[in-house]
């Protein structure tokens, strides 16, 4: 098994389409797997190509807009510990501290500070797409491919996310 931070997500065909969700732990390869035909059955034949959303950062950049990990708990629906988990993984992922600890709060490192806009931007993108889609009329056809251990046990952490895409 390995020790990498792992990333659960979201891909869709296409606005309104079929939506796969997975968990990874190289979640650029899987991308790319996915965009590229490379996976058989059911990405293949829904064309799933567009990552939607994943975990990964969601609650790095959460702690680092509220600088605290109580508080981006709250935010996210989960515990502090569970977005400590998450931080740490990242580190492990980028090789350095993100953020430094000071009494109840957390600031950025140099390192957590350099990406947190664009990621701050992705999530902004991610969302404007949700709403487009919400926004489109007409009825809408949910088709969702998950493996079945992840459909068992995970399903539940993004159901807020498949409520607004």
């Amino acid at each position: 098994m390995s020790n990498a931070p792992e990333a659960v997500y979201i891909m869709a065909s296409r606005p309104r389409g079929a939506l796969y969700v997975g968990r990874t732990t190289n979640l650029i390869w899987r991308t790319w797997q996915h965009r590229t035909g490379a996976m058989r059955g059911y990405t293949r034949r829904y064309a799933i190509k567009q990552l939607v959303w994943f975990e990964w950062h969601e609650g790095f950049e959460a702690a680092a807009r509220r600088g605290s990990f109580v508080a981006a708990a709250e935010e996210l629906n989960v515990t502090p510990a569970a977005i400590g988990q998450q931080v740490r993984q990242l580190e492990a992922l980028i090789g350095a501290p993100l953020f430094v600890r000071e009494g109840r709060g957390v600031r950025l490192t140099e390192r957590g500070a350099a990406g947190i806009d664009r990621l701050g931007r992705a999530f902004e993108l991610m969302g404007e797409a949700s709403s487009a889609m919400r926004e489109a009329s007409g009825e809408v056809e949910l088709v969702i491919g998950a493996p079945a251990d992840f459909a068992a046990t995970g399903i539940h952490r993004c159901q807020l996310h498949w409520q607004t895409f």
